[in-house]
């Protein structure tokens, strides 16, 4: 490419490129390489997460309010949310969803495993206490065969035993060991921000829509880029050690 395409080539290219089935099935593929040939996923995690839609300072924010009559309190009344299930070995995102908040996390649950359920199977789903139902509880186990670490704290606290099977269950054998695993999620929002900005560029629906899927691909890919150049320093290393004679170990990590 002698020159750069002018903008809307690149606009249009994305309305097309990063419209909602194109971008399952690069998702697809992209969870494909990194699998391999394994079909399940020991544990996974879902969260959400909620992306500025201005590029307003909120430190301004804060200062103004601390005012007696301040003009301006929040930065935004609906913002772009991205909901994520990943991996928690390496934060791998297996599958997403994107919606406008503020919204409740419990429904999103049941279209996030259909979607994972796909790719791969799962044999154990953490996740925290905004996607506590007991429908949720059901279609997880017995739909999709993962079982569900949730703690049972929706609604109001209460002594009360929670209404439904699982959700006593949460309460009474709560597997914490399990579950403190959930915090790699929180790591995979944390490495999407920080290495792609929390700011969304785009102004209406779509276009805030298509830049979280193309953060979810980058995002992946990064990863993915990150293994071919890992195991390629590796082999780089044990061929010198072969010509040197040095007996250095270079064991791969599991995946």
């Amino acid at each position: 490419m002698k020159l750069v395409p002018h903008f809307p080539t690149f606009q249009k290219a994305s309305r097309k490129i990063l419209a909602a089935e194109p971008v399952q099935g690069l998702l697809d593929e992209t969870v494909s390489r990194m699998m391999g040939r394994r079909k399940h996923v020991q544990l996974a995690a879902v969260d959400s997460t909620g992306l500025e839609s201005t590029a307003a300072s909120p430190y301004f924010v804060r200062r103004r309010s601390r005012q007696e009559n301040p003009w301006k309190t929040v930065v935004y009344h609906r913002y772009p949310k991205l909901a994520i299930v990943c991996k928690t070995f390496n934060q791998f995102i297996i599958a997403f969803q994107t919606h406008r908040g503020p919204k409740p996390d419990v429904d999103e649950l049941k279209g996030l495993l259909v979607q994972t359920r796909r790719r791969v199977g799962v044999k154990v789903l953490v996740a925290d206490a905004g996607y506590d139902s007991e429908s949720n509880h059901e279609f997880s186990r017995n739909a999709i065969g993962a079982r569900t670490i949730i703690p049972a704290k929706h609604g109001r606290p209460s002594n009360k035993p929670a209404r439904g099977k699982y959700r006593r269950l949460m309460q009474t054998r709560f597997d914490q060991n399990t579950y403190r695993h959930r915090a790699q999620v929180e790591t995979t929002v944390s490495m999407v921000k920080r290495r792609q900005g929390n700011h969304i560029l785009g102004k209406t629906y779509w276009s805030q829509t298509r830049e979280l899927r193309l953060m979810v691909l980058t995002h992946n890919i990064m990863i993915l880029w990150c293994g071919i150049l890992f195991y390629s320093a590796v082999r780089t290393l044990r061929k010198t050690n072969q010509a040197t004679g040095s007996n250095h170990r270079t064991t791969p990590p599991e995946n």
